[in-house]
């Protein structure tokens, strides 16, 4: 299975650098507006710390979780080198609510985590060719965390939310 898929893969972006080949595409410049809509998998270090003792609080679960990604970027060149753009995305997990909450659930059914995030970027493009485009980037922005469980199937659902910001 992670053959096919690995095939699939490389297949897709052999056919689109032919594609691109063909069509002549041009990478960034100024004036122009990129518009990125993508989707992809992604990594997270997840933890929960119990806040009780604020002098001496204590890591409750952490752990790598692989997530599914689904970003759209908007970017508009302001000189040869650099634009401004705005993106935003949402990331999907599945975790297990007893390893970070401690519910006490018979199963071991796992809970969907999304977490969003909008941006307003700077980018400079320090390498642009008529096939290649290296870019970095600075974003602020705001960033949230949220997943609803409910512990048993008459019982109320316990909704967390959190937001924060991304710099």
């Amino acid at each position: 299975m992670k053959k096919i898929y690995l095939s699939s893969i490389l297949a897709s972006f052999l056919v689109l650098f032919l594609y691109s080949s063909l069509l002549h595409a041009q990478a960034f410049r100024k004036g122009s507006l990129l518009i990125s809509l993508s989707e992809g998998s992604t990594w997270a270090n997840v933890s929960t710390t119990d806040m009780s003792d604020a002098k001496h609080p204590l890591l409750m679960h952490q752990e790598n979780i692989h997530g599914a990604r689904d970003p759209i970027i908007i970017e508009y060149g302001i000189t040869s080198r650099w634009s401004l753009g705005l993106s935003s995305g949402t990331d999907f997990y599945e975790i297990n609510p007893y390893d970070y909450y401690g519910f006490k659930r018979t199963d071991d059914k796992k809970i969907k985590a999304t977490t969003g995030e909008f941006n307003l970027d700077g980018n400079y493009h320090f390498l642009v060719t008529k096939k290649l485009d290296l870019s970095a980037f600075v974003s602020l922005g705001f960033y949230s965390v949220s997943l609803k469980e409910q512990e048993f199937s008459d019982s109320k659902p316990y909704v967390y939310k959190s937001n924060g910001g991304i710099y």
